[in-house]
């Protein structure tokens, strides 16, 4: 059986059409792999940059907690000594309350110490 000269034309064609498609399938996989690959690593930079700030959130979180319970601690001591007619004590206070905020967590409860022991 002989083929039609129309469809042994078309054969000849498919194979290259089908090999270059092949072809551009295999590069546009590539191009895709690629791009994902470079876009998981600014993700990633990205997620380890945000997690330090994250962490450094939380530090200052809660060094903003410690100095406002020592404030308050500080500030009650005052209340205290003043309430006790302590006015030695209560004016210890006064200086170093009011100073306080530039005062490292570590310095302010040193003198809430100092001022325990010299009552």
């Amino acid at each position: 059986m002989s083929e039609k000269p129309a469809e042994s034309l078309r054969r000849k064609w498919i194979e290259p059409v089908v090999a270059v498609l092949m072809a551009l399938t295999t590069l546009c996989t590539a191009w895709c792999s690629y791009e994902s690959a470079a876009w998981t690593r600014r993700s990633n930079r990205l997620m380890n940059e945000s997690n330090a700030v994250e962490r450094r959130a939380a530090l200052l979180d809660v060094q903003g907690s410690q100095a406002l319970i020592i404030h308050a601690s500080m500030f009650m001591q005052l209340l205290a000594a003043q309430h006790a007619g302590n006015e030695k004590l209560a004016s210890s206070f006064l200086p170093s309350y009011e100073c306080s905020s530039c005062l490292r967590p570590n310095e302010l409860s040193f003198r809430i110490r100092q001022n325990q022991i010299h009552s």
